[in-house]
């Protein structure tokens, strides 16, 4: 598996310039397992083509003309994945690891933070790793054919509840990728709709929304429409909140 950082020249100015934050520079090796771990969930996310196109990009010769949509979707996911992996890496770097175990390093300039700070700042961290990610959702949304071509994206818009707007109306979420992590329980809870509503209105209601049908909804379909997204987002709600980061919810 090929990743979007380790170039020989300078792995380490990479790192540093994704995670604009942090205050040291950290040697790619600390951080390479967990760049790779991040990076195999985040081709999970979007799907192996749109993946292998970002490495194209970042595989270029030249860098791409800065404010071009090659570098600003290559700079997108660079910071989602190393956002990622910094998480995971920094509660083990907080100590040293050495052959008397583990112990904590001290100096009078810099002082060991309280547990409540490190909670908070773990939790912070996991916040501007989801931020990084649907960041770069929202942009594919936008831009990318290849992503709209993926089984990612047709499975999530095979639902009656398809768009963070449509999310939205019942509750607020704003976040493409909550969205995406909420689909088995937006899925549970449309087979249990479908098991409770006329087989052929809603065969009808789904052909209309996907474009089989050629037809518009009838009044009486956007009212049932409306009535079962809102039964979704809550159900989906109740599936996803016991099972899910809280860090992802508003």
């Amino acid at each position: 598996m090929k990743l979007l950082f380790g170039k020989p020249k300078a792995p380490e100015t990479e790192i540093q310039d994704a995670l604009s934050f942090i205050d040291a520079m950290f040697e790619f090796k600390k951080l390479k397992s967990d760049i790779r771990s991040v990076t195999s969930q985040f081709i999970e996310t979007v799907g192996e083509d749109v993946y292998d196109e970002i490495v194209a990009i970042y595989e270029q010769n030249t860098p791409p003309e800065e404010g071009s949509d090659d570098a600003i979707v290559l700079e997108l996911a660079k910071s989602a994945i190393i956002t990622a992996a910094y998480r995971l890496f920094a509660p083990a770097n907080d100590l040293q690891h050495g052959m008397n175990g583990r112990t904590m390093l001290s100096s009078e300039d810099n002082k060991t933070p309280f547990e409540h700070m490190l909670v908070a700042d773990n939790d912070e961290l996991e916040r501007r790793a989801h931020r990084a990610m649907n960041d770069l959702l929202k942009w594919l949304d936008a831009k990318s054919a290849t992503w709209k071509d993926s089984d990612q994206y047709k499975e999530s818009h095979e639902l009656l509840v398809r768009t963070v707007k449509e999310f939205n109306r019942s509750y607020i979420i704003n976040s493409r990728l909550l969205l995406l992590k909420l689909q088995p329980g937006l899925r549970m809870a449309e087979n249990e709709i479908k098991a409770r509503i006329d087989p052929e209105t809603f065969k009808a209601i789904k052909d209309k929304r996907s474009g089989v049908s050629n037809t518009s909804l009838s009044a009486k379909e956007k009212q049932l429409l409306a009535l079962a997204q809102e039964a979704c987002v809550y159900a989906s709600l109740s599936w996803g909140i016991p099972r899910l980061q809280l860090t992802m919810f508003p």
